[in-house]
């Protein structure tokens, strides 16, 4: 008897003991739950930076082609065009789902797609708080677009194309 009041004195309630415990599990998962997630959010980050890099790169290629053969009256015609089309893709690549309406792409987390419609290539993130809470678009997507460089010294005179993010207000 004497064995028993010592380890209740020395343990107390043992449904006590068990809440604390079970209390700094949950805890400590918590904070290595975060310790991934970062890494993860950090790697898809970096792989829509280095697709934007590549439809950068194929827009530039593209104006300097038409800087070789000194033709910039089609110039036009590129603006608003899918950069996709430029890029030698793999059959198998399995982030860019081809031409279609961005509500016909519906939940397709962590891909990309080209609009017709509104003439811009996006991207859909995979987590929803890509961006801060006061910055909520209406529209999930990060759009861009081909436009064009409008000369300052002559009216109506395309001097380049680029890659511009639009605003998803």
């Amino acid at each position: 008897m004497n064995d028993r009041l010592t380890a209740e004195r020395t343990f107390g309630n043992r449904f006590f003991i068990v809440a604390v415990t079970a209390s700094v599990i949950a805890v400590l998962l918590g904070m290595l739950a975060d310790r991934f997630e970062t890494p993860l959010d950090q790697a898809e980050r970096t792989h829509v930076a280095m697709r934007l890099a590549e439809l950068r790169s194929a827009v530039l290629l593209m104006q300097a082609t038409m800087v070789a053969a000194d033709d910039w009256r089609n110039a036009e015609a590129y603006v608003g065009s899918n950069p996709m089309n430029w890029l030698k893709l793999d059959e198998a690549d399995q982030h860019y789902l081809g031409e279609m309406a961005l509500e016909d792409a519906g939940e397709a987390r962590g891909k990309w797609v080209f609009d017709p419609g509104r003439k811009v290539i996006a991207y859909r993130p995979l987590a929803d708080d890509w961006w801060p809470e006061a910055h909520q678009p209406r529209m999930p997507w990060l759009q861009f677009r081909v436009v064009a460089l409008w000369s300052e010294d002559r009216p109506m005179r395309i001097k380049g194309l680029e890659l511009a993010a639009l605003d998803n207000e």
